[in-house]
């Protein structure tokens, strides 16, 4: 699940995606706040405003994360393990377009985006203090956003271990590569840094003159991308231990390691890419499944080897946040003890707009409900009639499901968790009253300033 966790969020007051923060909240410190709201307050506007439990398109606010371990606590008091598929920090806040050179350290930059994430990292840890969470960078999570940047993964990688969020040997893999792996009852969580592997995902500042004489073109990118170079070796390197240890895998990363065109292709510098697919085949038969995040969309996909061959089944999660106009969700995962199959999966999900209405009448102390999904996407057996989660079932259930309306459907509502439209509530009642684009955007965020009315802010 990708929380994107705001403990500051107001909406109508702050913003839902900004350059900035609102000066009617934070006041001169609005572009780096230091103090944030006393959190009942913020929750007390939230009401106020029809928003108790957030608002589509948006970061969600504390009271919906209260809400998930709450119920996920009434479930199961002590799970095994806790996956987030990344991106704990919201989106819009400051750094994330901040601009680093060489010289640059993480102390040049307002220090907000550490902060909030320490405080997320806290609460999750204090709900639940004896389960590990097996955590992948997103790529709201660094600084900038989208880039990796060392000091940055430094700092952050000292405070998931002070928050006691990650033990010593992760940290230990953490602060070099920005990944990390964990092994819990014969299986090994590999949590690889995928963002190294989108666009513009490695600032090193590399001099040119280190590698444009350099014709063999592995040497070449292994000159200009070292950090993405090494953490390709570590994750060979991981997957053969673990095969050596007889363990299990699964694969935990942020963008989906998929064929999909568009903003989630990973295969910037096709040889490194290849190099990571190559890995993915060579250790197939111990890698059990991939959990990605990032679309916002719930996904059953076939990681493809580099020739082409369905080889691992994977699963997205839409995530806690409903910012990509899908109710906030998660997913319980059942495991077949001696194979580490994943048996099944159900979704459960949070109907905002209905909780948010209940949230009128009730006290500061009402958290909702979450609730399966139901129809023909209950679960994974109950779409697909088959027994375990391999690449095999998948493959057969894929290729039945785009011939069957019924489950076509079923499909399409389950990707958003339930939610069914193109648009929000927001979205209707401002057209109603607006024509204009700018006048559009001032209705759907009141208090955000005219230069954050970018678009590209709300990807």
């Amino acid at each position: 699940m990708d929380p994107f966790f705001d403990p500051t969020q107001t909406m109508g007051v702050s913003m839902c995606h900004a350059c900035g923060f609102s000066e009617k909240l934070f006041g001169n410190d609005a572009h780096c706040p230091h103090t944030f709201p006393d959190s009942s307050s913020a929750d007390g506007q939230l009401v106020g405003q029809g928003y108790a439990f957030g608002r589509y398109a948006c970061n969600p606010p504390q009271r919906l994360i209260k809400s998930l371990f709450h119920h996920m606590q009434a479930m199961e008091p002590n799970p095994p393990f806790i996956v987030f598929t990344g991106d704990i920090a919201p989106h819009g806040y400051p750094g994330d377009r901040v601009t680093v050179t060489s010289n640059s350290v993480f102390s040049d930059f307002c220090s907000t985006k550490l902060d909030i994430m320490r405080q997320a990292t806290k609460y999750f840890v204090s709900q639940y203090p004896n389960t590990p969470y097996m955590f992948t960078m997103g790529n709201n999570d660094h600084l900038p956003k989208n880039t990796y940047w060392q000091p940055w993964i430094k700092a952050l990688g000292d405070m998931f271990l002070e928050e006691g969020f990650i033990d010593s040997k992760q940290h230990a893999d953490f602060v070099k590569f920005g990944s990390h792996y964990k092994d819990v009852d014969g299986v090994r969580f590999i949590m690889p840094d995928l963002t190294l592997f989108a666009p513009g995902g490695e600032t090193s500042f590399v001099k040119p003159s280190t590698y444009e004489k350099v014709s063999d073109v592995q040497k070449k990118l292994a000159l200009m991308y070292p950090v993405r170079e090494r953490t390709i070796r570590w994750f060979g390197e991981t997957l053969a231990e673990a095969r050596k240890l007889g363990l299990s895998v699964y694969i935990v990363g942020h963008q989906p390691l998929t064929t999909k065109k568009g903003k989630d292709e990973l295969d910037v510098e096709g040889l490194h890419y290849g190099r990571l697919k190559d890995y993915l085949s060579q250790y197939a038969d111990i890698i059990k499944m991939g959990f990605f995040g990032h679309r916002n969309l719930a996904g059953l996909q076939e990681i493809m080897s580099p020739w082409g061959t369905a080889i691992i089944p994977s699963l997205t999660g839409p995530g806690v946040s409903p910012r990509g106009k899908n109710q906030p969700s998660f997913n319980t995962m059942y495991m077949d003890p001696k194979t580490k199959t994943i048996l099944e999966f159900e979704q459960w999900t949070f109907n905002l707009m209905d909780e948010n209405q209940r949230a009128l009448n009730t006290d500061l102390s009402y958290l909702g409900q979450w609730r399966q999904t139901r129809g023909d996407m209950y679960s994974w057996r109950q779409l697909s009639g088959q027994m375990n989660f391999t690449a095999d079932t998948l493959a057969v259930t894929l290729d039945h499901v785009p011939r069957n309306s019924k489950q076509f459907f079923a499909i399409e509502v389950w990707k958003r968790a339930g939610y069914i439209g193109d648009e929000t509530p927001e979205d209707y009642w401002c057209k109603s009253m607006h024509d204009t684009n700018e006048d559009m955007m001032q209705c759907l965020f009141p208090n955000q300033d005219i230069k954050c009315w970018d678009m590209g802010w709300l990807s």
